[in-house]
């Protein structure tokens, strides 16, 4: 198969040569050689999770996150659904070192899988032209290095989604993986949203069976006295909605309209930014219907499904930088037409290129101190405002394609 990869590209454009030796590099660089110098910080709460519930100890898997007020110091805490710790438990079986090593493989691999299962489903040639470009375009996308340098497990949700769009036609294994994301990412929810207004009935049936399996599954080594405590915490403010990497509606508003440790707004009125994101998520989600709505069932699945995902990052309270990974699903769906709009290039250039300067900038936060108040905050929402173009960006594509032919 390498032989073949290396042949076929030797007759591809000089250009296409270029950009599939830069992706290669560019990866082996930042998504392959990089997290292998990593402290894991991100992974070292779910391992701990998984850890505590080998022991038994599942009913303190949320004892920090339970315990923890907006003036503590600490954000550091599990707060993942409950069968995620079940999850990550055969992970935790393993010494810390040992485990953060696998993961990293299994998240390189997610990332290769995912191309691959890409490139099946929408049919790619093998080593054609579509089929290189989206190796590339893979490659090439900072979120997922990010993701593996914290040790997030964002390859293995991009995985999963990709999975679930491939087995649309198989409604039992597409609920399953659709609910190993949702559990996985909570926002994800919105595709129960989205195959719902697509009738999508089978696929959503099963979705919401394997949910409760997976809850279900849970009870046995988190309690449910802990998961009730659990739920009813998880939509309390926590006071990091302001911080520097929440790039969501509730960052937007939050930054310009809080006073925090990370930023001081326009003015310090917590209820006038509630106020503000729950207006600004309602005309979200009535728009992403809408669309949804007119668009046409089968060929507009797929970048309907797409939209979905920019809507739940944007509706996200906490969406951070390697959240974004998902955003590949649109990208891929827009730089893969017959013709590319010169859009769909910079808004994949933002997202895979100027992103790492803003997620990294609360590492240098005193060099940066004149953007975290008052109207100059709006340079931290800069990626949020990207995104709310993007939204619009394939909500007319999807729309054009949906209109009636002449």
């Amino acid at each position: 198969m390498l032989r073949a990869f290396r042949d076929r590209l030797e007759s591809a454009p000089l250009p296409l040569r270029l950009l599939i030796c830069a992706a290669l590099l560019k990866f082996l660089c930042a998504g392959f050689y990089l997290p292998w110098f990593t402290n894991g910080s991100d992974f070292a709460l779910a391992h701990g999770a998984g850890a505590r519930v080998l022991a038994g100890q599942g009913a303190q898997v949320y004892d920090e996150f339970l315990a923890y007020r907006p003036e503590s110091e600490n954000t550091m805490f599990f707060m993942y659904p409950p069968p995620v710790a079940l999850g990550y438990a055969p992970l935790a079986a393993l010494p810390f070192r040992a485990a953060l090593t696998l993961f990293e493989l299994l998240s390189l691999a997610a990332v290769f899988g995912a191309f691959v299962v890409w490139a099946k489903h929408r049919k790619l040639e093998p080593f054609s032209q579509a089929y290189y470009l989206a190796f590339s375009l893979i490659l090439l996308f900072f979120p997922l290095d990010y993701a593996a340098q914290l040790g997030q497990n964002d390859a293995l949700v991009l995985l999963l989604v990709v999975l679930a769009l491939a087995w649309q036609k198989r409604p039992c294994l597409c609920g399953l993986v659709l609910a190993a994301a949702v559990w996985l990412r909570v926002f994800l929810g919105l595709l129960l949203l989205f195959l719902l207004l697509k009738r999508r009935w089978r696929q959503l049936a099963w979705a919401v069976f394997w949910l409760a399996v997976l809850a279900g599954a849970s009870l046995v080594v988190v309690p449910w006295q802990t998961q009730v405590q659990y739920y009813a915490q998880l939509g309390r403010q926590l006071g990091i909605e302001s911080f520097y990497d929440n790039q969501s509606l509730t960052g937007l508003f939050y930054r310009s309209f809080t006073d925090s440790g990370y930023t001081r707004g326009l003015v310090n009125a917590p209820s006038l930014a509630q106020a503000f994101t729950a207006l600004a998520s309602l005309l979200l989600t009535v728009g992403f219907a809408w669309v949804t709505l007119r668009s046409k069932d089968e060929e507009g699945f797929d970048e309907g499904f797409g939209l979905a995902l920019v809507t739940a990052l944007l509706l996200c309270p906490h969406s951070d930088t390697h959240h974004q990974a998902l955003l590949l699903i649109p990208l891929l769906l827009l730089l893969e037409r017959p013709r590319v709009n010169t859009a769909s290039l910079l808004y994949y250039g933002f997202f895979a290129a100027f992103v790492p300067v803003v997620a990294f900038r609360f590492l240098a936060q005193d060099r940066l101190v004149a953007f975290a108040s008052g109207p100059w905050t709006v340079v931290y929402s800069l990626p949020v405002a990207v995104l709310i173009g993007f939204w619009f960006h394939c909500a007319r594509t999807l729309c054009a394609e949906s209109a009636p032919s002449p």
